[in-house]
């Protein structure tokens, strides 16, 4: 490997994990005697959700990784809004997340069946996010769901099922009305609203293929689901500059050098990493991923949801975050500043993204997931990333820290991104889990326990 690659594997290993989880406060309104525990329903119907999910954003126009991102958050605070009250001590979303203090909640000594609701709200939500797909997916969702009520249904009372049906149609439609404030609604139908040539400095993103617009340069304005993610500091990278004996051109050389020559192992590894739009994004990659570890370690429905949750809201916030850093600085792809003071022929060995490089957003993505998977599972988890099994082989890691060594070994050999931007990822990705791992999860134990 070469010596760049593991100088910042050396300094990512030095990121500190922080596997803390913060008590709190529990809603009142939690399961009551007559309703069956979350815990004591499997985990499939939100694994078959998610791989409807991922479908999804293949196949519905205008779904580029912050777009998928966001929709995968908002799916997965409703899972955890409709499963939560359904858990002995656990707190409900309006105590994890205050600015949700309005979200409907169950009726008190009322009966429900959490299966059920949670099925009704995330086909009625899937719906509403993916409202411009075609109508053969939108219907593979109203199949599956059709297929869930089929066999909860089964010896259930009428009332209860009517009951829980509502309320999970309460929660879903009351995630649509506040995505529709969130100052990201609908941006599937623009993915590329404002000319590049607004954007004024001698660092400033240029197109290196067709698209001559950035990518979304107002997603820094959507609102994080975490407040404390929010209100992270905006990185800062070196001083840009030209000048060849600058920090920033030194930067350039070793793009240079550590793309050159890669094997075909090597090459396999960068493409596996890509997931460019059109595929599931990298979004959707680690979201398939944690699906994965759900189905393998045989979760219940309630901590499937918890752990999709975490990382559910952790993908979008770390979108917000890298846009905020990136159209905040607007940098320009080392493709454009090679090509224009060390080596006109030079091309990276990956198509360059459509948008500012610094800071990266798969080393953020890649150390926010690794970290809360590292507090769910432990240092030494083996385990494989089989997310693109018609195109490459899986990849099998020992512990989550390796997985993101290899996400930035893969960023290195790509040469799409500055080393500077792709260890600053690691870091806001890091922060952005740590803020989530302090959220109050943690149940709460009752004195029937």
């Amino acid at each position: 490997m070469k010596y760049l690659i593991h100088s910042l594997i050396i300094v990512l290993g030095s990121l500190s994990i922080s596997c803390d989880k913060a008590g709190g406060d529990v809603n009142p309104q939690n399961i009551d005697n007559q309703s069956k525990s979350s815990s004591s329903y499997n985990s499939n119907l939100l694994k078959d959700y998610a791989e409807m999910q991922l479908l999804l954003i293949s196949n519905t126009p205008g779904y580029s990784a912050p777009v998928a991102a966001r929709s995968i958050g908002y799916l997965s605070m409703a899972a955890y809004a409709t499963v939560s009250p359904g858990i002995n001590g656990q707190p409900t979303l309006n105590t994890v997340l205050p600015q949700y203090a309005d979200i409907p909640l169950p009726e008190p000594n009322k009966k429900y069946h959490w299966g059920i609701a949670t099925n009704a709200g995330q086909q009625t939500l899937m719906k509403l996010l993916y409202e411009t797909t075609g109508d053969v997916f939108k219907a593979r969702v109203d199949s599956l769901s059709k297929r869930y009520n089929s066999a909860y249904e089964i010896g259930t009372d009428i009332d209860v099922v009517t009951r829980s049906i509502n309320y999970g149609n309460e929660v879903a439609k009351y995630f649509w009305e506040k995505s529709k404030k969130d100052n990201g609604h609908a941006a599937y139908n623009n993915n590329f609203p404002t000319s590049n040539n607004v954007f004024t400095s001698a660092s400033k993103w240029l197109p290196t293929g067709s698209q001559k617009n950035p990518l979304l340069p107002q997603w820094e304005k959507v609102n994080s689901m975490v407040l404390a993610n929010q209100k992270l500091a905006v990185a800062k990278p070196i001083i840009f500059s030209f000048k060849a004996d600058s920090d920033f051109f030194k930067e350039a050389k070793q793009v240079v050098e550590n793309s050159k020559s890669l094997s075909e192992d090597e090459l396999k590894i960068v493409q596996f990493w890509e997931d460019p739009t059109g595929t599931m994004t990298s979004a959707g990659h680690y979201f398939s991923l944690i699906t994965d570890l759900i189905s393998k370690e045989n979760y219940s429905l309630d901590k499937a949801a918890i752990l999709q949750f975490k990382v559910g809201i952790a993908l979008h916030d770390t979108y917000v975050m890298a846009w905020k850093n990136k159209y905040t600085h607007n940098i320009m792809r080392p493709e454009t500043y090679i090509k224009n003071s060390i080596d006109p022929t030079w091309t990276p060995n990956i198509s360059s993204p459509d948008y500012p490089d610094y800071i990266s957003e798969k080393s953020a993505l890649s150390k926010a997931v690794s970290t809360i998977l590292h507090a769910e599972f432990g240092e030494n988890y083996v385990f494989e990333d089989n997310a693109r099994p018609n195109k490459y082989s899986k990849r099998a890691f020992k512990g989550f820290e390796s997985m993101t060594e290899e996400v930035i070994s893969a960023e290195v050999m790509a040469g799409t991104s500055f080393p500077i931007s792709i260890l600053d990822g690691a870091e806001q990705g890091r922060k952005i889990a740590e803020n989530i791992l302090a959220l109050p999860l943690t149940a709460i134990p009752t004195a029937a326990e």
